[in-house]
């Protein structure tokens, strides 16, 4: 039995047999995520195990799949001696949604990237404890292993299936955190949608892409908070210059909405025609004084309003067949 203390422990002299199993009476989060990430792999129903309610009756179910298989136990036991990096190299990893996201891709890619099949060359990629996976089984990522907790326990299997020693992962690391903090410079230009308004920022977005129809981009689904979102513009099939001009007219439009709410009480929308001429000449003064068209009209309302100047000389005298005089 061990008692958890901030994600450290104190041993207590009963027996614990994962400890036993795996060869350590360190009990810590990250352990306990590396081998419930790993023995998921064996056993799938792992997947839903939640373990939110009584940690020890996760280490007792581990405990229980591993001595069924002690090859797998005996490779779990391995790669805790010989994988793990230190825990100051992975203090980039802080467990949120979308940086999660960003390193199982991440992770997939590379896997991917370096696979060979082994009908080129049985030993060309042969990982230096466990068998290798195919690009298309990649690994299951147990449902209730979160925060944190879920990257590193992500990262240290991919150090211990697939990356063939203790400094590359080390290197890898490295590699990783510049690389997330330059995904995240790039997504700074889409701050403006988290706020309190990012729901109805969201909603506009995607119906501006909708009204696109750009192939291959199907749907709107679910999201909740900013995180999603991210996401959401990472699996978008369109190039970074077509999201930020959605942007830029979300953008646009969510400020007339918000306008037109301000200014329910003070302004009101009006239809009129005007002929081709005035028209023409309403665009020229608007030009001319770097102001709205809007703006034009309603200066020139303004002014006759108060100086009664115009109107009445245009009805006294006769009125012109030129209706652009």
């Amino acid at each position: 039995v061990y008692l958890y203390i901030n994600s450290r422990f104190m041993a207590v002299h009963n027996k614990d047999v994962l400890a036993e199993i795996i060869g350590t009476d360190v009990v810590s989060d990250r352990i306990d995520s590396f081998v419930w990430i790993a023995t998921t792999q064996k056993y799938f129903d792992l997947r839903t195990f939640n373990s939110s309610t009584n940690r020890n009756e996760l280490r007792i179910t581990l405990a229980k799949c591993l001595h069924q298989v002690p090859s797998e136990a005996q490779k779990i036991k391995q790669a805790i001696k010989q994988s793990f990096i230190p825990e100051n190299e992975l203090k980039w990893i802080t467990g949120s949604k979308r940086q999660t996201d960003w390193l199982v891709k991440y992770i997939f890619k590379s896997i991917e990237n370096n696979y060979k099949p082994p009908t080129q060359s049985p030993f060309s990629f042969q990982p230096p404890i466990f068998e290798s996976f195919t690009p298309a089984t990649k690994f299951f990522i147990p449902e209730y292993l979160v925060d944190r907790s879920r990257g590193i326990a992500i990262f240290d299997f991919w150090a211990a299936y697939f990356l063939p020693s203790f400094d590359y992962s080390v290197g890898q690391s490295k590699i990783m955190h510049s690389g997330w903090t330059s995904q995240k410079e790039i997504e700074k230009k889409f701050d403006w949608f988290n706020d309190e308004d990012g729901a109805n920022k969201r909603d506009i977005f995607q119906k501006i892409l909708a009204s696109k129809k750009i192939p291959g981009v199907f749907g709107n689904p679910t999201i909740l908070d900013h995180d999603d979102f991210l996401i959401y513009l990472d699996n978008l099939n369109i190039s970074d210059f077509e999201k930020e001009t959605i942007s830029k007219k979300t953008r646009d439009r969510w400020n007339q909405q918000k306008r037109r709410v301000e200014n329910k009480d003070t302004e009101k929308q009006c239809n009129f025609n005007l002929s081709l001429v005035i028209d023409e000449k309403l665009t020229k003064l608007a030009k001319k004084y770097e102001l709205s068209r809007v703006d034009v009209i309603d200066i020139l309302i303004r002014s006759e309003a108060k100086h009664e100047s115009y109107i009445k000389a245009w009805l006294q005298r006769k009125p012109s067949e030129n209706p652009g005089e």
